[in-house]
């Protein structure tokens, strides 16, 4: 520290004057401008002011203290079943839906670990000069940088196979490598093995819970059919659940070695268990079923539908970066991640608040404004009651489901950014409706008993086809029709033993596709290792037969003449109108044969005959 000499005595008084004689000028003439000029005329920077902040959390401190425990102001909602907030524009390369569903996927993945500090909101914004996509993540605490580049790992190994448009299986299993070993500890947690190291954070009780094998025993003991209904598919469903739950007990008492082979194999099966007939969920296919609430709603089914996503988001982005619409985009992916803002206490709150990470995201969009912004905002966890109020008011954002609890310690930071009073203004009527809201629903007195899981594993509920097909396929002919595509794929080792049906929301890979219709039937096409794909449209059908991943020589033929058709009565039927999106059939060819012969139609209607036939390597 730096000394100094000490002034004389009478420096001193002078000094002590002139201070005292300042700050009454400054006190005058604060007085005086604060009665001559108006309030209204010089607002506040930011959104909030005192009155609002005060009444805002008065409010929700007064309906916090009201709520008896498990309650919540209002139930549950799940907006992937209902209508989309946000209208549909044909600006966008992706549907809503996906765009949603993509989100939500990211968000997942980012909350590695158990703890509040890891819940994640996640969008995924479309880039058009140059093609891309770019992801941005928001997390209640900052991301972590090993949470950063995990996820940067799992982008580069998607643009890699972008970049290549072939070698599909070889990205895959990649890509799942990737995302069970930065998974790992979190999924360990799901599945409660004694490999799992307790959080600190964790209170008495949250780790007690048994390993996920010993509850499933509970739940096969609610998978029964009433009176004997539906045996076959009860027994199915069963069979799945045993193996899952076998797979599990392995797993929990290997120590090492085979570990990461285990825990990939309990994901598979989870993923069987949970895209059980036309079902992407367990819970979802059990409530189909007619069981319990105690069964479909329980801890253990919706454990094994958030296993099952690490297989689901593989495939997903693997489809994402081989479909032809948007596999230029999946060249350029990038990742970028928001510092989180710190914590505060506004006029009127209990305690010090945060600012979750869906606040954070569109608070971004509303700074750096963009002529093609996100239009759904993905979540690790279910919004909250505020975040879901807010969202509802901002209006330019959707979400895939709310779990409506309330959480008192929820703020938006001031924004002193804020410049356009216009913009104030809009925030600030946001902030009074969800005051008038809350209001509202302490005179109603009115509350919901509330056990719903804080998060789900949300499944890409699409009726027909995504938009990316339904928009590609409608050039291929003039007929209005709503498209169903299917896929046929068939890679060197499958042919050995099976071909494989699959709806997909995908075109061909090739810039000069191979496309057909019905009156161009029988055709017979040379399949060899350059052989990309071929399509045929059939009515509401689209058919897209895949060779991408062969590395052999054979033969496709097709024909819809039900004479040349009528020695394929014996073989394998698939209906297509009875295949949901993304299901699978599998057909078997006959041990020791290198061909194959199956029947698709669609309600009986446009029935074609596809005989495969291959040769040796």
């Amino acid at each position: 520290m730096q000394c100094t000499e000490p002034l004389p005595i009478l420096n001193l008084l002078e000094a002590a004057s002139r201070s005292v004689c300042m700050s009454w000028a400054f006190q005058w003439l604060y007085h005086w401008v604060a009665m001559t000029i108006p309030k209204e005329q010089n607002p506040s920077p930011g959104i909030w002011t005192r009155a609002i902040s005060q009444s805002f959390y008065g409010n929700v401190n007064t309906l916090s203290k009201k709520l008896r425990p498990k309650q919540s102001p209002r139930a549950p909602k799940n907006y992937r079943q209902s209508a989309p907030r946000v209208k549909e524009t044909k600006q966008y390369l992706l549907s809503y839906e996906e765009e949603l569903h993509l989100a939500d996927h990211i968000a997942f993945l980012a909350h590695v670990e158990e703890g509040v500090e890891f819940g994640s909101a996640a969008v995924l914004q479309e880039m058009s000069d140059p093609p891309g996509f770019t992801f941005r993540l928001a997390s209640n605490h900052t991301p972590r940088p090993t949470v950063v580049n995990g996820i940067e790992r799992i982008l580069e190994i998607v643009q890699d196979h972008a970049e290549a448009g072939k070698h599909r299986q070889q990205h895959q299993a990649r890509l799942f490598d990737e995302i069970v070993s930065f998974s790992e500890k979190r999924i360990h947690g799901r599945m409660r093995t004694r490999h799992w190291v307790k959080p600190d954070h964790f209170r008495k009780g949250e780790s007690d819970l048994p390993p996920l094998y010993v509850g499933i025993d509970r739940i096969l003991e609610g998978i029964w059919g009433r009176d004997g209904q539906k045996l076959a598919e009860f027994a199915s469903l069963r069979a799945s659940v045993i193996a899952l739950r076998d797979a599990l007990r392995k797993l929990d008492l290997e120590y090492a070695g085979e570990q990461a082979n285990l825990l990939k194999d309990a994901i598979l099966k989870s993923y069987d268990v949970s895209n059980q007939a036309s079902s992407k969920s367990l819970e979802t296919h059990l409530q189909i079923m007619g069981l319990d609430e105690r069964v479909y709603a329980s801890r253990e089914v919706a454990q094994i539908d958030k296993l099952s996503k690490y297989w689901g988001i593989c495939k997903d982005l693997i489809r994402l970066s081989r479909q032809p619409e948007t596999r230029s985009h999946c060249q350029n992916l990038k990742l970028e991640f928001f510092e989180a803002y710190p914590a505060s206490q506004p006029p009127g709150a209990a305690d010090l608040c945060f600012v979750h990470g869906e606040i954070q995201l569109i608070l971004f969009y509303e700074k750096y404004k963009n002529d093609l912004p996100p239009r759904a905002i993905g979540s690790s966890t279910s919004a909250c009651f505020l975040c879901d109020l807010f969202v509802k008011y901002h209006g330019q954002f959707g979400i895939s489901h709310s779990h409506m609890k309330l959480y008192p310690k929820w703020t938006i930071p001031d924004c002193k950014w804020m410049s356009h009073q216009a913009q104030r203004k809009r925030f600030r009527e946001m902030i009074r409706s969800m005051d008038a809201e809350i209001a509202g629903l302490l005179k109603k007195n009115v509350y919901y008993h509330n056990v719903a899981m804080e998060s789900r594993a949300h499944v890409l509920l699409l009726e027909q086809a995504s938009s990316i097909a339904a928009s590609t396929v409608t050039t291929i002919s003039d007929v209005p029709r709503t498209p169903s595509p299917l896929v046929v794929r068939m890679s060197s080792s499958a042919l050995s033993s099976s071909s494989t049906i699959v709806p997909q929301n995908e075109k061909a890979a090739a810039s000069h596709p191979s496309i057909y219709q019905l009156e161009d039937l029988p055709v017979t096409i040379s399949i060899s290792p350059s052989t990309k794909f071929c399509e045929l449209t059939a009515g509401i059908v689209s058919y897209l037969f895949d060779f991408e991943d062969i590395a052999t020589t054979g033969w496709l033929y097709i024909t819809h003449s039900p004479r040349s058709a009528e020695r394929y009565r014996k073989e394998k039927r698939v209906n297509t109108t009875g295949l949901s999106f993304d299901s699978s059939v599998c057909i078997q060819a006959k041990p020791h044969t290198r061909h194959l012969m199956f029947i698709v139609h669609a309600d009986g209607h446009h029935e074609l005959g596809v005989y495969v036939t291959w040769h040796e390597p």
